[in-house]
């Protein structure tokens, strides 16, 4: 390497390793979102099974006490939100199992790739 180009990445060191460091950040700021999105779901999906259970626990209770009709609309209720948590299970599913791997790997294909390059000059 000229010593032209060492003086020159040395001057220019505080530019390119700043945009390393902010394109880095910017990655491990998209993984965190997703992580912090996979554990929000999960906490809804766990409070949509606990509170569809409960509900139909109430509307068989309150069928039970003398009010069927109310009863009957409460356990239906019950039974629609347990529905959207077995969803929220797939969407669980989904994202830790499929899409945040997939993402990762991305990224980490994305940071490889400038080492890649560096290492194929050198053994051309």
């Amino acid at each position: 390497m000229p010593g032209w180009a060492i003086v020159l990445l040395v001057i220019t060191s505080p530019v390119w390793l700043v945009m390393i460091l902010v394109i880095l950040s910017a990655l491990l700021g998209i993984v965190a979102a997703l992580f912090g999105i996979a554990i929000a779901v999960v906490a809804v999906m766990g409070a949509l099974l606990i509170c569809g259970v409960v509900i139909f626990g109430a509307g068989i209770g309150s069928a039970f006490a003398g009010n069927p009709a109310i009863g009957i609309g409460l356990m239906g209720a019950g039974l629609i939100v347990l529905a959207i948590g077995v969803l929220a299970v797939v969407l669980v599913v989904w994202i830790f199992g499929g899409f945040l791997p997939w993402a990762l790997k991305g990224i980490c294909k994305l940071c490889k790739k400038p080492f890649n390059k560096r290492k194929e000059r050198a053994a051309a």
